[in-house]
C-alpha cells in the first residue's frame, strides 16, 4: 500500500470513530434526557405528592403520567396539568400551589379540555419544568399570568372588555353602530375589577380626546382598539427608569405616573394617576386584544339591560376632559 492508500484510510478510519462518538454521545443524552422527563421530571414527584393525599383505594387507581390538554382549534397543546393534577379536584381547595384547586367556578365556563390553560394564563404549554412551562426563559414574550393580571387575557374572546363597538367583535367587524351606548361603558367580566376600574378611568378622563378607539377619538395618540397586542418588541424601554422590570405592564405603569419619564417629548399631560390607578390603566390597556379565536369561543357580552345613549355631559368625560378640565 502507498502511501497516498494509507492516508486515504486513515482518514476514512478517523472519521468512522467520530461519527461512531458522535452517534453515541447523542444516543447518550438522548437517554439522559428521556429518564429526566419521564422518571425525574417536576410533575412526578408533584403528582407523587397528590397521590399520597388521596384514599388508598384511589391512590392504588391512580395512573401518572404526563397530562395533555390537546386544543387545535386555540393552537394549544398544553401539559400544565402534568403538575397542576389537581387543578379540577375541589379536594384539594386548601393544597399548596401547584396542587391546589383552581379557585372560583371558572373552569365549568371554560373546561381545560377545551381550553387549555394557557389561551388565559399564557406561560410555554409544552415544557413541562416550572421555569419553562412558566415561560421564564430568555426569548419567551408571554410569561404567566398570575392573581389578577390573568383577566387581560379575556380580551381574546371577550368584547366587553372593550369600551364600545361590540358589535365589530361578534360580527366580523361589522358597523359599530352610530351611538355609544352607556350599556356598553359600563360592561365588564364577572371577577375583573382591576380591567373595570380602569375602564372607568378610561371613560371619565378623556383618553378619547388624543388616542383613537373603534375609528373614533384624536390621533394625537396611538390608536388604542387592539394596543394590547404589542409585544415586548413594541416598547422603548431606554428611557424606563432603573429597576422597573422590562416589560409592557412596567412601561404602562410607569407611562401612566409619568408620561415623560418614559416618552420624552410626547404631549400627553401628566394624568396624576396614583399607583393603584396606573396598575388598572395598565391592565386595562393588555386587555385590549385582537379576537383570535373561533366564534364558538366568543360568548355574548354582559351589557347591562337599561343601556341608553351617552348624555353630553358623558361624551364630555369620555373625549374632552383630558385637555379642557
Amino acid at each position: 500500500m502507498d502511501t497516498a492508500d494509507w492516508g486515504s484510510t486513515r482518514s476514512a478510519w478517523t472519521f468512522k470513530w467520530l461519527t461512531i462518538a458522535g452517534c453515541a454521545g447523542t444516543l447518550a443524552f438522548l437517554v439522559a434526557e428521556m429518564r429526566r422527563e419521564n422518571f425525574a421530571g417536576e410533575w412526578r414527584r408533584h403528582q407523587a405528592d397528590y397521590a399520597a393525599e388521596l384514599d388508598p383505594e384511589l391512590a392504588e387507581a391512580f395512573d401518572p403520567g404526563i397530562v395533555q390538554a390537546f386544543v387545535p382549534a386555540l393552537g394549544r397543546v398544553d401539559r400544565c396539568q402534568s403538575c397542576h393534577v389537581s387543578v379540577e379536584d375541589p379536594a384539594m381547595q386548601d393544597a399548596l400551589l401547584p396542587l391546589r384547586t383552581h379557585p372560583g367556578d371558572l373552569l365549568a365556563a371554560h373546561p381545560p379540555q377545551d381550553f387549555g390553560c394557557t389561551i388565559c394564563h399564557q406561560g410555554q404549554g409544552r415544557a413541562t419544568t416550572s421555569d419553562a412551562a412558566h415561560g421564564r426563559v430568555p426569548h419567551w414574550e408571554e410569561p404567566l399570568l398570575e392573581g389578577e393580571l390573568t383577566y387581560t387575557s379575556c380580551g381574546r374572546c371577550h368584547a366587553e372588555v372593550g369600551l364600545f363597538g361590540f358589535e365589530a367583535e361578534l360580527y366580523a367587524g361589522g358597523p359599530s353602530g352610530e351611538e355609544i351606548r352607556s350599556g356598553e361603558l359600563a360592561a365588564s367580566i364577572p371577577g375583573a375589577e382591576l380591567l373595570a376600574r380602569g375602564k372607568a378611568l378610561v371613560v371619565s378622563s378623556g383618553c378619547l380626546g388624543c388616542h383613537e378607539y373603534r375609528g373614533r377619538g384624536g390621533s394625537l395618540g396611538p390608536d388604542l382598539t387592539h394596543v394590547g397586542d404589542k409585544g415586548v418588541h413594541g416598547y422603548d424601554f431606554s428611557h424606563l427608569p432603573h429597576g422597573v422590570e422590562r416589560t409592557p405592564l412596567g412601561w404602562l405603569e410607569t407611562h401612566f405616573l409619568d408620561p415623560g419619564a418614559v416618552s420624552p417629548g410626547t404631549v400627553m399631560p401628566g394624568m396624576g394617576s396614583t399607583p393603584d390607578e396606573a396598575r388598572a390603566l395598565a391592565a386595562f390597556m393588555l386587555a385590549l386584544r385582537t379576537p383570535d379565536v373561533p366564534a364558538r369561543y366568543v360568548p355574548k357580552p354582559r351589557v347591562a339591560s337599561e343601556s341608553r345613549e351617552l348624555s353630553g355631559g358623558e361624551l364630555y368625560d369620555l373625549f374632552c376632559v383630558a385637555c379642557h378640565g
